[in-house]
């Protein structure tokens, strides 16, 4: 179990005890269970996936290709329009090893 979901089970079960509790406080408690909820939901979604990094490699005077995908273009960008690779690859790479 997360971290994240181990504190939201905690807090749950304090709104539980705070309803049981104190039955005249509804909108604040209507809004602490709105936050658990979405809490939960983040809890649930997880880190998105990598981005997948590459370069751009020359294929004759005006064309370039991505190095993941093989996308031909001829104007060089940060990522490739085809898989979305960041075509930053090889100076992030250099930056990391320093």
């Amino acid at each position: 179990m997360s971290d994240l979901s181990a504190k939201t089970k905690e807090i749950e079960k304090t709104l539980d005890n705070i309803c049981s509790d104190w039955v005249g406080i509804g909108s604040q408690l209507t809004a602490a269970r709105m936050a658990l909820m979405e809490l939960k939901r983040l809890a649930s979604i997880g880190a998105p996936p990598e981005r997948k990094r590459g370069h751009w490699v020359a294929r004759g005077e005006y064309t370039i290709e991505c190095s993941e995908c093989g996308f031909l273009r001829a104007i060089r960008s940060k990522f490739c329009p085809d898989c979305g690779a960041d075509m930053r690859g090889k100076e992030n790479d250099s930056q990391r090893s320093n």
